[in-house]
């Protein structure tokens, strides 16, 4: 009988060492083509397993591996905002330096002006209001079309549909083939095409 147990543990022992240990859990990611607010393209393997998008009417978690695109909405780089609503609101002061200081920085900002400069158009300061209007005209006149058409919304599309929202994050990890690991600012983006996958 005592032969016959240490048999079977035997037996178990080697069908036990036999089976295949579990598998780590992947680190591939969605392969998109992105392209930069600067102009350059790069591809990036995705890690996020979904994208959470805020939507007019709740909360949509949509699956990395569905999104055939994300075209992103405008957005400020970090610490930007508050310096440019500043600089609008320097074009009422009573200073006339201040004023003609923070109209070139506002030009200077570039298309990041744009949505503060022609809200500022409307203000009730005639001084303000005059010389955000110069800075409209300014930066429409300098700046490549694509710059000046600003979307205010994230467009998420899959298979079967568009999602209009906002991505309820800041950044992106992602890794690169040369540069390992990563993190992306979606601030830093303007759109992400997914590659399809190699048969």
């Amino acid at each position: 009988m005592l032969r016959l147990l240490n048999a079977s543990l035997h037996f178990t022992l080697a069908f036990l060492g036999a089976a295949e240990p579990p598998k780590p859990p992947t680190t591939e990611g969605t392969r998109f083509d992105c392209k930069f607010a600067d102009g350059s393209a790069v591809s990036l393997d995705v890690l996020e397993p979904n994208l959470t998008v805020t939507t007019k009417y709740g909360k949509l978690i949509v699956p990395l591996g569905e999104v055939t695109m994300v075209e992103l909405g405008f957005r400020y780089p970090e610490g930007i905002e508050a310096k440019i609503a500043a600089a609008v609101e320097a074009l009422g002061s009573a200073d006339f330096k201040t004023r003609e200081q923070a109209q070139k920085q506002l030009i200077a900002y570039g298309e990041l002006a744009l949505p503060v400069a022609r809200k500022a158009m409307k203000s009730n300061v005639v001084e303000a209001s005059r010389r955000a209007e110069e800075v409209v005209k300014k930066l429409e006149g300098t700046l490549p079309k694509e710059k000046l058409e600003l979307r205010e919304y994230d467009a998420i599309t899959t298979d079967t549909m568009t999602i209009k929202g906002t991505i309820a994050t800041e950044r992106l990890k992602a890794k690169t083939l040369y540069f390992g690991e990563t993190s992306v600012k979606l601030a830093d983006l303007r759109d992400m095409t997914r590659r399809p996958k190699p048969k």
